[in-house]
Parts: C-alpha cells; structure tokens; sequence
C-alpha cells in the first residue's frame, strides 16, 4: 500500500513536471539590440564624442563606429537564438558624412548590419521631406512614425509606415514608431508634414495589432525618456520602449548612466513596460534580453549597454567600406584650422541649462561677425552644439562634429519686451538638462541673464542686461527697439521661437553660416582662453538667496 502511494504520488510528480516543462516551453525569449541617435558616427568617437583622431587608436580612447559595432552584433546573433536589431532615430547629421553624402550614407550602413526597423528622428528632416523620402527608398528595412501624416507630401507619402510586424522564432511582433510632436519646431519639414498627438496615434496602432493576435509590441521612440515614461504609463499594450531624442544612457553600473536599464513602468493594465536608451553617437550597443509569458507579458528581463571600447574587434570588411566612403572627405577632415589653449565644453548635459564655454565661444564668433552691422548681441541655441573641442590642433571635421549645422546668421532689430519672451522661453525647461526640448536653451554674447530655476515657467527670468557700443551692460528696456544676431534656424520660429517670427524686424541673413563665423573666429583669436565661463547666464534660486554662476 505505502509503494502504491509512492507510485502514485510519483505519478502526480511526473506529470507536474510535464506541465510544467510545457508552461516554460510557451515563454518566448527575445535579445534585443538597439541604437539611437548616431549622428552620423561612421567612425569612432573619442570620450567628448567628436570623430577620433588617427592618433588617438590603440590608446584605449575610441569607441563604438560601424565597424566595432558591426562585430559585435555579429557576435550576438550568433549566440543569441531570437534577435533583432532597432535603431530609435537621427541617423542623420553630425559628422561630415551627412554633410558629403545627406543620409545615403546611413541607409547603406544600416543595410550593412541588416537592423529590422528605425524610427524617424526629427534631424532626419533637417533637409526637408525629399531629402528623407530618397533615404527610406535606400533602405531594407521600415522606416516607422505612427503620429506622422505625410498624406500631403509628394515626395514622403506612403513611404513612413506607422509599424511594422516580424516574425522571430515562430513568433510574430509588432514594431511601432513615434516621433515627437515638436519637430516641426526642431526641424525643417514644411508644412505637409504634420505631427499628431503620440499616445492616441500610438494606442490606435496597438488596438490593431492586438485584434490581430500579437501580443508583443516594441515601440520605437524619437521622443525621450520623459516623454517615453508617460506614454508607458497612459498607452496600453506596449512591452518594449526603445527610446532616442534625449541622447539618455540607461545602466545599471556605468558611472555616466542617468538612470537604471531597463526603466519599468505599468502600463494601464498593471503590465510591465521596459524603457532602454543607449547614450548617442554608437558609443553603445544597447542590449536586452527578455522572456515573455504565453500572453505576451515581459516576466523575466535584463538590460546592459555595452561599451564599444577597444576590446571588440572591428569588422574588417565593414571598416574597409567605411574607410572607402572616408576618401572624399579627407581633405576637410585633416585640415587643421585652429590651435586651442583650452578645452571647450560642448556637452548637452551642461550647454542646455547653462553657461559653457564652447557656447560663449561661438555666440563670440557670430558677435564678432556682426558687429560692422551694428548688432550689440547674439544668441545662439544649445541644440546646435552637438560635441566639446579639446585643447590642441582642431580640425575642420571636429567643428563640424561640435557644429554641424549649416545656419546662416542673421541681424535683426527686436523690441525688449520681446527679448523678454525670447529668454523665458529659452530657460523654460532649463531646470533640468533631461527635460525633452532644452536645445532652445540660449548661449549669449552681450547679454548677461539672471533667472530663477524654481519658478513657473515663463516667469523665470529675473534680469536682463544688454552690452552698448562702448562695451557698459544696461537693463534692457522694454519700449526700446536693439539690434541682435541669431542663426537661421531660430529666426524661422525653429525650436518654438515663434517670437522672433512675429516680432523680428528689418531682418538680414548673411552669407557666413555659424560654422564658418567660428573659425575665423578660432583664426583671428589664435584660440587663446577662448570661451571662459564669466557669468552671462546666472541661475538664481531665491529661496536659498543664492546665485549660481554658471
């Protein structure tokens, strides 16, 4: 009796072992690699993300480029059973790769590593919806926006799909795309193009794609990871964000990280949903592994960025190619244009909520340019500097990579009460550098700023001062009309300074572009002690009666 009750509770045991082999055999495991905002970044970068210098390899300071990046996902895909390989957007511009090639470039570069689906960024329309449409047309894989309408547009219609669905070990996935609605204002699109509200576009998308039966859904973000933690919250039915815009590396033990990899928010439905951001430039190979429940559920995860140093070996045949494509480039890149006795800071995490010197720098060399058309000050918006300059021989190619937009500068006259609304809104979400839109935040030269970070937005700025023709600082007075310099890009109403389209007047675009004013700023001053920080912008935080010089 007592074997039989053996045999029998043996029985019971074999048979739980059985469901519950089946159970685990139903959980699918998916490795995700991922990119975003690689600007152009075809070749190394070095630890302040400008191209790295010939002189600069086998030290240990260059990382990531096509090549390194090509070996690694090579390397895990062959371990790896169930991968795919997504980019969250802005592909384009940064190096002199865009400015040659104008994307072409990037579509055959990602052809090369084979990724399965990208996201639109908002640089991807810096040269307008004709320059993209001949990008998408290249490429093999769905370029993806939900919130786009390119029905207007001749040249982009059709061609931005709102997802994407593949098929990975027997299993069927949805890919989603999403941009933010502010690109209008951070871009150059025109006005075909319209950007609609994400989470309904998105929650329309994910409704269609679960009445279809796919329960697993990754969206690709060009929105940050602010904007991205919110649609987690208040769209159901995602798993996977993968987000880009912010520039937002997510780790779990890298000393520069700004938050833990992956970022979990529940959705409506109490579900998980995993956010992964892998920095900029493919400094980074962004890397998740998750196992999902028969229900589509993300219930076991962990995500690691890895760090293309050195250590990983680069794809010889992808190097060549890259080094190919190098070849009509090398007389700019090599051009030495300047010497400098100091580093410049261009970093985003500093430039988009302070003074730096790289930003003082370059408002210097447009007011240095305008000056014989009688501007008393310039501005210069954060969201163009894109890399810091080290000390020493600076190159052509590196101004471009800290530079890489070709805006024209412009004069113009502005009353002050509008100069007023010009800096509220340039420190509006400038308390926080990881706010999404702080690239409208304003460098200066002939300005000094003071402004409160604990106060409402649009009510921050405390005082502003206005250098005269004899060099003496003054209030700006509000009924008195100035002469100021920006660059193109902003006095066309570019990040949300609709202001200085309404009440810019008597404007003037010059020749020289912001790239161009900086070097023969660079040329003239020799580089010495260029850009020191010096206190035109001065955050002021009143209930703890103190000022911050930054």
């Amino acid at each position: 009796m007592i074997i039989g009750s053996r045999l029998v509770s043996l029985s019971v045991l074999c048979v739980f072992s059985l469901v519950h082999v089946a159970a685990v055999a139903r959980d699918f495991h998916l490795s995700v690699l991922h990119t975003n905002d690689v600007h152009a970044r075809l070749l190394p970068v070095d630890k302040s993300d400008q191209t790295c210098n010939d002189d600069k390899w086998g030290k240990n300071e260059c990382f990531g480029g096509l090549a390194r990046r090509a070996s690694k996902i090579k390397e895990l895909r062959a371990l790896k059973e169930n991968v795919l390989l997504l980019d969250a957007g802005d592909q384009f511009q940064g190096t002199l790769f865009y400015n040659h090639y104008r994307g072409q470039e990037a579509a055959q570069a990602m052809n090369l590593l084979s990724y399965d689906a990208m996201a639109v960024g908002n640089h991807e329309f810096d040269d307008g919806p004709a320059n993209l449409a001949r990008f998408i047309v290249q490429t093999h894989f769905p370029v993806l926006a939900a919130n786009i309408d390119t029905s207007l547009d001749a040249d982009l219609n059709g061609l931005v799909k709102p997802y994407t669905v593949v098929e990975v070990g027997g299993e069927r996935i949805g890919i989603i795309g999403y941009i933010t609605e502010e690109t209008a204002q951070l871009s150059s699109p025109g006005s075909t193009i319209h950007f609609l509200n994400i989470e309904s576009s998105v929650q329309a998308v994910v409704q269609k794609l679960r009445g279809e039966g796919i329960n697993k859904i990754i969206a690709l973000s060009h929105a940050g990871v602010g904007r991205d933690m919110k649609v987690a919250a208040q769209v159901d039915g995602i798993d996977i964000i993968v987000a880009g815009h912010t520039h937002t590396l997510l780790s779990n033990d890298d000393p520069a990280t700004e938050g833990p990899t992956p970022i979990v928010v529940n959705s409506p439905s109490n579900t998980p949903v995993l956010i992964v951001s892998a920095y900029a430039y493919g400094k980074y190979l962004g890397y998740l592994d998750v196992d999902f429940n028969e229900q589509g559920v993300p219930i076991r995860y962990q995500s690691k960025p890895i760090l293309l140093d050195e250590s990983i070996p680069e794809d010889a045949s992808v190097k060549a190619w890259v080094l190919q494509m190098r070849v009509p480039l090398d007389g700019l890149r090599n051009e030495i244009v300047a010497h400098l006795d100091n580093d410049l800071d261009g970093s985003s995490v500093h430039c988009r909520h302070q003074e730096c010197t790289l930003g003082n720098a370059s408002a210097d060399a447009v007011l240095a340019t305008v000056k014989p058309y009688g501007a008393l000050a310039a501005i210069i918006n954060s969201g163009g500097i894109r890399a810091s300059l080290a000390m020493g021989d600076v190159s052509r190619s590196q101004v471009v990579d800290a530079l890489p937009f070709l805006n024209q500068v412009s004069v113009f006259d502005m009353q002050g009460k509008d100069i007023w609304s010009l800096f509220e809104h340039s420190v509006s979400r400038a308390e926080d550098h990881r706010n999404e839109g702080t690239g409208r935040f304003l460098q200066v030269a002939g300005f000094h700023v003071v402004w409160d970070p604990t106060k409402p937005a649009m009510s921050r700025v405390i005082a502003i001062d206005i250098q005269s023709q004899s060099g003496i600082y003054t209030p700006v007075n509000s009924e008195l009309d100035y002469r100021i310099a920006a660059n193109r890009f902003i006095s066309n109403g570019g990040d949300g300074y609709s202001v200085l389209l309404s009440a810019g007047k008597n404007i003037k675009f010059l020749s020289e572009t912001t790239q161009e004013c900086f070097v023969n700023y660079l040329q003239h001053s020799s580089g010495q002690n260029m850009g020191q920080v010096e206190g035109r912008i001065q955050r002021i935080s009143q209930s703890a009666n103190s000022i911050i010089n930054n």
